[in-house]
């Protein structure tokens, strides 16, 4: 094979392979997980709470129910604009808005329930997520 078509089969195949990786980085979607527990207002747990976590940017809804631990797990969200709301028949609904998830967040989000009708609604603290293992920690009124 003569030099000059080495060097074009050479350059032909990294010109293939760069844009192979190109391709993929296109493909990688940056993404952030919210984790928590649910409690009363007696500090017990309350399993089988709906969890519901909406793109304020997209409108796409993402949900979990807690476990007898009252633990939940929303994995694999987009980063972005998001609100929460926690429900149970015999409590008030908890509503937490302007919740920023960036890159690799996992941001915990515990949330305590107050005995009342569904109807009724309880705010949570705003929070933004700066990082990884950003935490909530207390909630306004508590």
């Amino acid at each position: 094979m003569s030099k000059s078509l080495r060097n074009i089969s050479s350059l032909f195949l990294f010109v293939a392979l760069s844009g192979a990786a190109v391709h993929v980085d296109a493909q990688a979607v940056a993404i952030a997980s919210v984790t928590g527990r649910v409690l009363d207002a007696q500090n017990a747990v309350v399993p089988n709470v709906e969890i519901k976590c909406l793109s304020t940017e997209t409108g796409v809804m993402h949900s979990a129910v807690t476990n007898s631990d009252g633990l939940y797990t929303l994995p694999s969200l987009p980063v972005g604009h998001y609100s929460l709301e926690a429900t149970k028949q015999g409590f008030q609904t908890y509503v937490r808005k302007e919740i920023t998830l960036q890159v690799n967040d996992n941001l915990q989000i515990n949330i305590t329930l107050t005995v009342g009708q569904v109807s009724e609604r309880h705010r949570g603290q705003r929070r933004y997520g700066c990082g990884t293992n950003a935490a909530i920690q207390r909630f306004a009124g508590y």
